[in-house]
């Protein structure tokens, strides 16, 4: 004769299922309890663990993502259309971290202009006219791209410049001289006949330029190096002057007790100094 084995109704069966649940649920929660148990109190992980690792580690990967030999062209060191990279987006300690290192490692090009002929004006004895005053937007600028001119100014504080040349133009040549960002060339995209449009303007850069200074900061002290641009022509002691008064405001600058390179607001400062404003009572030429 077959036995057939007890029946257990639905009812018993949820209830060993629950008990069988509850458990296991609750074993889990003492182990979990047991583990953060043996943690330090103070114990907290980073959201970002990138962030944790030693800051050599850190330098490389930015030196990584910003490599400095793949386009060594003029273009990508004009720091008035300077391209933001991307890993400077995350959070606002790696966009500080990224971009110190990348001002302080990188050369930059800045492309400023002076009203060097009424300079030569104010200079001239046979000149019959008042003293010129020259109201140019773009004289003594440094003609930053709006996005860069935001930027700059959010990191005022932590930006630091090791490693500057700039170069003097006539005010009537700087929009010559140049590179105006498009829309697309912010999205990343390139635009056709750009290649072109580069070489034109880096034409323009040597056979308009008036002088160039190269900054350098080591140690704490600036290296100073000027040249004679392509320009100078007959206004050669006005050139000079121009150079002079740069000289002088770096000198201003670099002389303070915690200098350690140049912020945004020197290279304001610097700019500045090349517009020159004409003093009526050194005019020396006839009434």
């Amino acid at each position: 004769m077959k036995v057939s084995p007890p029946i257990m109704s639905p009812k018993k069966g949820r209830r060993s299922s629950k008990r069988i649940a509850t458990r296991q649920g609750g074993s889990e929660v003492q182990s979990v309890k047991r583990s953060a148990g043996r943690r330090p109190a103070k114990y907290v992980r980073s959201i970002f663990p990138f962030l944790e690792l030693p800051p050599e580690l850190r330098n490389q990967v930015y030196e990584y993502c910003m490599p400095d030999t793949d386009d060594p062209r003029p273009r990508h060191r004009d720091l008035a259309t300077l391209r933001i990279p991307t890993v400077s987006r995350v959070c606002r300690q790696l966009r500080q971290e990224s971009m110190g290192y990348l001002f302080e490692n990188r050369a930059f090009d800045l492309c400023v202009g002076t009203n060097i002929r009424h300079r030569c004006d104010a200079t001239n004895v046979y000149q019959r006219r008042p003293p010129a005053y020259d109201p140019v937007r773009d004289c003594g600028t440094m003609g930053l791209n709006p996005v860069v001119r935001s930027f700059l100014k959010s990191a005022a504080k932590w930006a630091i410049f090791k490693h500057v040349t700039i170069s003097i133009y006539n005010t009537h040549d700087v929009k010559l001289v140049r590179y105006r960002r498009s829309k697309s060339s912010l999205l990343g995209q390139e635009v056709e006949g750009t290649e072109l449009w580069v070489e034109k303007v880096e034409k323009h850069r040597e056979q308009k330029r008036l002088a160039s200074v190269y900054l350098r900061v080591e140690k704490g002290k600036v290296v100073w190096h000027d040249e004679h641009g392509s320009a100078r022509c007959a206004n050669g002691k006005e050139i000079d002057q121009a150079v002079a008064d740069v000289r002088q405001v770096v000198d201003v600058v670099s002389s303070r007790s915690d200098f350690k390179g140049f912020t945004v607001s020197d290279l304001h400062q610097i700019s500045k100094s090349l517009y020159w404003k004409p003093d009526i009572t050194g005019d020396r030429r006839r009434s």
